[in-house]
């Protein structure tokens, strides 16, 4: 989402950064997806959006990283 974009009339936000910016998981969100994943013999995916992101997630331990089709030629990322 580009930083300069307006939040729609019928979304309550200054900008669509902000608005996104509320579905975002945090180390602690992520982790109890990961723990409840595991009660069920699941394995855990994750596509990060960021090199933070990628950080996070290997701390957590998740089985595997799904690269987004928009990022193959982010090495950084990779």
């Amino acid at each position: 989402v580009s930083p300069g974009a307006p939040a729609p009339a019928h979304v309550q936000a200054e900008s669509m950064v902000e608005f996104f910016r509320g579905f975002e998981l945090d180390a602690d969100a992520h982790r109890q997806v990961i723990d409840r994943a595991r009660e069920h013999n699941l394995a855990v995916l994750a596509t990060p959006l960021s090199e933070a992101a990628v950080d996070m997630l290997d701390q957590l331990g998740i089985d595997a990283f799904k690269i987004a089709s928009g990022d193959i030629t982010w090495p950084g990322l990779i």
